[in-house]
Parts: C-alpha cells; structure tokens; sequence
C-alpha cells in the first residue's frame, strides 16, 4: 500500500513540475494578460458549478410539501 501511495505522490509532484514549467514558459512569451482572463472565466464557470450541484434539496424537489 505504501508503494501505491508513494507512486501516486511522485506523479502528482511530476505533474505538478511539468505544470509549472510550461506555464512559466508561456507566461514569458505570451505575457500575463491572457492567463489573468483565462482564470476570471474559470472562476465563474467554477462558481456555476458549484451553485449547479451544491443545491438546496427543498427546492429542487417536484413534490409539494405538506
């Protein structure tokens, strides 16, 4: 088991390396205008979703109280 966890925490820190670089290497040729555009719409896509799922069940139900 320690083996797995170890091989998950690897790749993830790979992954996570590979990120940085090639952002770090976009944001010098491309600048930083278009990633702070890129986030802001992620944002409210993020805050879409969580209002979509994160829902009162009271509201979402067909049934009429009683």
């Amino acid at each position: 088991m320690a083996t797995v966890a170890g091989m998950a925490g690897t790749c993830g820190n790979a992954g996570v390396l590979l990120f940085s670089l090639l952002m770090g290497t976009l944001v010098t040729t491309v600048g930083y205008t278009p990633f702070f555009i890129g986030l802001a719409a992620l944002d409210l896509v993020g805050a879409v979703i969580l209002w979509t799922v994160v829902r009162d069940p009271a509201m979402t139900s067909s049934a009429a109280p009683l």
